[in-house]
């Protein structure tokens, strides 16, 4: 199917199975294999480390190869044919065996948008989310996280399940107005164990996050308490999109 720059394009797995060894591993629908599954088959032969085996995948004429799954929504950046195919490398698809159906369908006046982290399912932590001070500036839709000096380990983190679906990841970081004078934090972002993102701030200092978050699973966001008896660490305005 050719695709139009600019145009959105809804890609959904409608049915049918495959596998990248018909030998060895079971036949699986667009999702790929599941972590127990994927870390047992030869891991030099994904084109992308970190994309389970036997995902959907698309490219549209000489980009980069985004993960697709069993739907995504995608905007065209370029105008060019849309490729699928499984995720393996070329020169390993000689074990390969079934196919997957899928429906592909331009939409109109439907567009994807941005969603706050706070719509998404909190896997793990107790993130609160709500307007939150940093430098002077009111983010309305924060997550926050409290990190106290007295605690075993000065360090919080949130866990969510951004379920493959979202390219982009912004946010403006910085301690909470309402915090000590000498308070700093160390604010990282971990997308399925790879660290993307690292910065210390201190009272009256922001930082803005702007993160490539294509095919993540898993997205931690962790505050440590570096200097100071207690704060709250913000990412002001937290949202997905893509």
């Amino acid at each position: 199917m050719r695709l139009t720059a600019g145009e959105h394009y809804s890609v959904s797995y409608v049915s049918q199975k495959w596998t990248v060894d018909y030998r060895n591993f079971d036949y699986v629908d667009a999702r790929g294999y599941p972590p127990g599954t994927d870390s047992k088959i030869y891991q030099p032969c994904k084109i992308t480390p970190g994309w389970p085996y036997a995902l959907l995948l698309g490219r549209v004429s000489g980009s980069d190869p985004l993960p697709i799954g069993d739907d995504r929504v995608l905007t065209a950046k370029r105008s060019g044919h849309l490729w699928l195919r499984i995720h393996d490398r070329d020169a390993c698809l000689g074990d390969n065996k079934g196919s997957v159906l899928v429906k592909i369908t331009k939409l109109q006046n439907e567009v994807q948008r941005d969603r706050n982290l706070s719509e998404l399912p909190q896997v793990s932590g107790g993130a609160q989310h709500g307007p939150a001070d940093v430098n002077g500036q009111r983010y309305a839709n924060s997550v926050i996280l409290e990190v106290g000096s007295w605690w075993p380990t000065p360090t919080n983190a949130v866990e969510y399940n951004l379920s493959r679906h979202w390219s982009d990841l912004h946010a403006t970081v910085g301690v909470s107005d309402d915090a000590p004078a000498d308070t700093r934090m160390r604010f990282e972002a971990w997308a399925d164990n790879r660290r993307l993102y690292r910065k210390e701030l201190g009272l009256g200092q922001s930082d803005v996050m702007d993160l490539d978050v294509s095919g993540v699973l898993r997205l931690r966001l962790q505050a440590t308490l570096i200097s100071g008896e207690y704060a709250n660490a913000v990412w002001g305005d937290a949202a997905v999109g893509g």
